[in-house]
């Protein structure tokens, strides 16, 4: 019988680690922690609740450089949208490591902010042609210039969107919303929220000061990449 019940203890405790691994340590559709950063990320940055369709959920293992969850998430207005939680793939030459060390580079791909963009100014600004909607990347709108009069149009896209974005986001981060700027294949002008600092002399502008910054730094790189190309 102590037999029987040690054999049954045993069982139990493997069952444990096996289920603990599987939700807290796996690189598995079944591990929950993406769950938690996404529902936690939601809440903290947008200041409300998310319904999360709990059928859903996409596990890539071999995406890029990463690993990739994808969920489905309804706003309070009914709006679906997904969010994404990457986490860079193990680094062959060294030990292998547990799933949340402090010192990787892991996090969510917001594409919520994205969708109330597109409501706000998708018929004004016709947003959908520059979404980027690659799970992998922070970068939510991408832009060519392929004339001089586009650094008008897109600076005042970028015034616009960032100004609503500073007024109605509360917690602002690296995820939210990022912005990208071509010319000739060449980037002229990249703006994200990370690193933080750089976004600084944006916020408290109105749409016509952050405007003028956008405008001045876009036209001076595309004027270098000009000269450069001539």
């Amino acid at each position: 019988m102590i037999k029987y019940g040690k054999i049954v203890l045993w069982l139990v405790i493997i069952m444990g680690i096996v289920t603990y691994y599987l939700k807290y340590l796996s690189f598995t559709k079944y591990n929950v922690c993406p769950i938690k950063e996404c529902d936690n990320y939601l809440e903290k940055t947008y200041g409300k609740k998310f319904q999360r369709d709990c059928n859903f959920v996409e596990f890539q293992k071999n995406r890029g450089d990463y690993y990739l969850w994808k969920y489905k998430y309804f706003d309070e207005t009914g709006s679906e949208f997904y969010e994404c939680y990457l986490h860079p793939h193990e680094n062959n030459e060294t030990s292998p490591y547990l799933f949340f060390s402090s010192k990787r580079e892991s996090g969510v791909v917001d594409y919520y902010w994205q969708l109330q963009l597109q409501k706000e100014f998708g018929e004004k600004f016709h947003l959908e042609q520059y979404q980027q909607v690659i799970e992998s990347s922070t970068i939510q709108y991408k832009f060519e210039i392929k004339q001089e009069s586009d650094i008008d149009k897109i600076s005042n896209i970028i015034a616009e969107t960032l100004c609503y974005t500073f007024q109605h986001v509360p917690e602002l981060n690296e995820a939210v919303v990022a912005y990208a700027v071509f010319y000739r294949e060449h980037c002229v002008f990249l703006l994200t929220l990370e690193p933080y600092n750089e976004v600084l002399k944006y916020i408290g502008k109105d749409k016509e000061q952050i405007y003028n910054f956008v405008y001045n730094e876009i036209y001076y790189k595309y004027q270098k990449e000009k000269r450069q190309a001539n």
